[in-house]
């Protein structure tokens, strides 16, 4: 359900000065390269590197959360 909603808000709510910083906008990769998401962003921080940036931190961020939190083990 997060990533559908987080998705939805990537792409609907593009024009915000905030959305560079959603890593859903870059799962749209076509448009990232061929820079169509900066321009309906208006924002030229909207490209490939700013995403691949923002997909490897948000990418160790959950590894790292995942690793913190214990897990009942069931034998």
């Amino acid at each position: 359900m997060a990533v559908i909603a987080g998705y939805f808000a990537g792409n609907h709510y593009i024009e915000l000065t905030s959305s560079m910083y959603n890593p859903f906008v870059y799962f749209d990769t076509w448009n990232i390269v061929d820079g169509w998401k900066s321009i309906e962003a208006n924002n030229g921080k909207v490209n490939f590197l700013t995403g691949a940036v923002i997909l490897l931190i948000s990418g160790s961020l959950l590894f790292c959360m995942g690793l913190l939190f214990k897990r009942k083990v069931i034998s």
